[in-house]
């Protein structure tokens, strides 16, 4: 059997060229929870936040209000998160104030003038 021959059985067997691609391709991709944030103050640009999955934890935006800045945490509790919320909202009233977009925990308006990626799972924000 000639060189090509053999390849050509080899590619056949195997799947040919996509069974030799289609592994790759689906290594390279990487899937973030994300999180948007627009400012209501300012441009009314959107920023997202890139969380990290990990298995068995749920990603939600936590604020450090002292810090100006919202990093990815997680919790196994989707309760956690909403505290975490409620938090925010009420223990510091003036200091961020966002709102759910039509109901969707993961896409907020927030009453800042600025929002800014510093990297993946690191914004901070301009009141």
């Amino acid at each position: 059997m000639g060189g090509f021959a053999k390849a050509a059985v080899l590619l056949g067997a195997g799947g040919g060229v996509s069974a030799v691609v289609t592994p790759v391709v689906l290594v390279a991709q990487n899937h973030y929870e994300t999180f948007k944030f627009t400012d209501i103050n300012g441009k009314k640009e959107t920023v997202t936040l890139e969380c990290e999955p990990k298995e068995g934890e749920f990603a939600y935006p936590k604020v450090d209000l002292s810090k100006k800045v919202v990093t990815c945490d997680y919790s196994s509790s989707k309760e956690t998160i909403k505290e975490h919320w409620r938090e925010v909202a009420l223990k510091f009233i003036g200091t961020l104030n966002c709102s759910n977009v039509e109901g969707r925990d993961d896409d907020k308006k927030c009453h800042v003038s600025k929002f800014e990626k510093k990297e993946r799972g690191l914004l901070t924000y301009v009141e």
